[in-house]
């Protein structure tokens, strides 16, 4: 099971299913004929990269590719990288940034765009994008939001070059996947990319921050110490019925009546 659900795009349930049928190792799934879905069938052939960590170095390259990308539709969008690194830790299995800008419209279709040039450019070896849902009020049953996000896996190209030559040159290095040497130059990464309103932004980057059990422990005190429903979407009172804004994280707190915890802080 541990194995099964190591797998990109695959759940609990379906590791379950799968050892039901037989499923002992990765290869099984070919033997047995097993039905793969596309995440499946990208997590399973790039296994391998995948189980690797993902060091905070490479994790600033993906930065640069996706500040790149999509600075070229909306220049000032803010992007900022959320998870484990946000928290401070040096390496992850993934990479989350958050894209939020003042202007909505701005927002409107810019994900889609910018996955098709990344795609064009052969940056991405796997892409699948949920559009936004609303959520009013927010649900207290989850830890899942409605926000747009592309769930991908990249094409990182080696590179160990400072972010401004890496930025410059790593196009060209995507579109070849060995180098002279015979080397492969590129490893698979996965990266989730979340947009959201700006209205909205605090609670988004208050949640894909993390870790889920700080999270999840957030938001039971909310519920049950406060009566207010807390997700990446909002602070809602379900007595009054209502919304209640917040404009950073500091104040989120401030409004659970908690002092602040910086993300450092967050690693439970």
């Amino acid at each position: 099971m541990e194995l099964l659900t190591s797998v990109f795009g695959v759940g609990v349930r379906t590791a379950d299913r799968w050892y039901k049928d037989g499923v002992r190792k990765l290869s099984d799934l070919e033997k047995l004929t097993i039905k793969l879905t596309a995440d499946q069938r990208a997590g399973i052939e790039h296994y391998t990269d995948l189980k690797q960590p993902v060091t905070r170095e490479e994790a600033e390259r993906v930065e640069c590719l996706i500040k790149d990308a999509l600075h070229r539709f909306v220049p000032d969008l803010k992007i900022t990288m959320t998870g484990g690194f946000r928290r401070g830790k040096q390496q992850g299995h993934d990479v989350d940034f958050l894209i939020t800008h003042t202007d909505e419209e701005s927002l409107s279709g810019l994900l889609e765009k910018a996955v098709d040039w990344m795609d064009n450019q052969g940056l991405l070896l796997y892409h699948h994008t949920k559009v936004r849902s609303h959520m009013h009020p927010p649900r207290r049953s989850t830890h899942m939001d409605g926000h747009e996000t592309c769930y991908a896996i990249f094409s990182l190209p080696n590179c160990g070059r400072v972010r401004s030559e890496c930025e410059a040159e790593v196009y060209d290095a995507a579109h070849s996947d060995l180098s002279s040497s015979g080397a492969r130059t590129w490893r698979a990464v996965r990266v989730d990319l979340v947009v959201a309103p700006y209205d909205e932004y605090p609670f988004a980057l208050l949640g894909w921050t993390g870790s889920k059990h700080f999270e999840r422990e957030l938001r039971r005190f909310s519920w049950h110490e406060k009566n207010l429903s807390l997700n990446s979407h909002g602070l809602y009172d379900t007595q009054k019925n209502c919304s209640i804004p917040a404009a950073s994280e500091e104040e989120i707190f401030a409004l659970l009546g908690l002092q602040y915890v910086s993300p450092p802080y967050r690693n439970a």
